[in-house]
């Protein structure tokens, strides 16, 4: 399947939920449309949605953009303190 943008909402404008997919074929969570006006973002193994937004291409930036968060913060591993022993 040839997806064309960097972040897909599969479904949307036809559906009421579907898979949030990047471009490469990653599945990285589900979008729901809220009341026919917002759409929210829930990641995998999350249980309630992280980012809420009324237009498709804005909340696939924003997907963009905290997907990068969580690659930096993957490949920057573990903060000293960050534990919270003393």
């Amino acid at each position: 399947m040839q997806l064309p943008y960097p972040i897909n909402l599969l479904g949307a404008y036809e559906l009421e939920e579907g898979d949030v997919i990047t471009r490469d074929g990653e599945i990285v969570g589900t979008w729901t449309l809220i009341h026919g006006a917002l759409y929210d973002f829930t990641p995998i193994g999350g249980d309630q949605p992280i980012l809420t937004d009324p237009f498709v291409w804005r909340l696939c930036n924003r997907i963009g953009e905290w997907l990068e968060a969580q690659e930096l913060a993957h490949k920057a591993g573990p903060r000293l303190g960050a534990s919270g022993s003393s």
